[in-house]
């Protein structure tokens, strides 16, 4: 790694969007092992100021629980940041269908109720991104058009995946039988 100990600041944003298979049929050709570590890298280093955003989507937000559950197993208190997609809105949330909305909602308000119950910053944060997770779900209605768009576009994704979605994230099964 380079020496950043003259610059005045270093910022460096990392993308995170899902951790294990997610994040890898997120991220195509990017491995959870290595992102893993070298975000840790970047968030531990000295000189190096580190912002993890995470984009919730209609494939990662099912999982969002699991992001939360890696922030407090690895002790991370600054830098988190939660997005909806941009520009690309068939990705989003506003494509989950309406069991699949309260599904994440009803994970997410489990994950918020467990981290609830513990003290110190790394739970409250783990509060403050499930809550504005929920708050993304909760601003975002639900449209149809989306939903197909989104279909159709992981349909094309999944010809070049080394694996489906449908495998990465089963909930989303059914919305793929023809």
């Amino acid at each position: 790694m380079p020496t950043f100990e003259k610059f005045y600041r270093v910022i460096y944003m990392c993308s995170i969007d899902g951790t294990g298979p997610v994040l890898e049929y997120q991220r195509r050709n990017s491995r959870w092992t290595d992102v893993e570590q070298n975000s840790l890298k970047l968030l531990h280093h000295q000189f190096i100021s580190t912002i993890i955003n995470f984009v919730l989507t209609s494939i990662n937000v099912l999982n969002f629980v699991d992001f939360a559950d890696w922030i407090y197993a690895n002790n991370i208190d600054k830098g988190i940041t939660i997005s909806p997609v941009f520009r690309v809105e068939y990705l989003g949330v506003s494509a989950l269908p309406p069991d699949l909305r309260t599904l994440a909602l009803d994970r997410l308000n489990a994950g918020l109720d467990r981290y609830q119950q513990l003290e110190g910053t790394v739970a409250n944060r783990c509060v403050e991104i499930i809550s504005a997770a929920k708050a993304i779900i909760d601003s975002t209605p639900y449209n149809q058009e989306d939903q197909a768009k989104f279909v159709e576009h992981i349909r094309r994704e999944d010809l070049v995946s080394t694996q489906p979605l449908s495998d990465v994230v089963p909930e989303w099964q059914p919305y793929f039988e023809n």
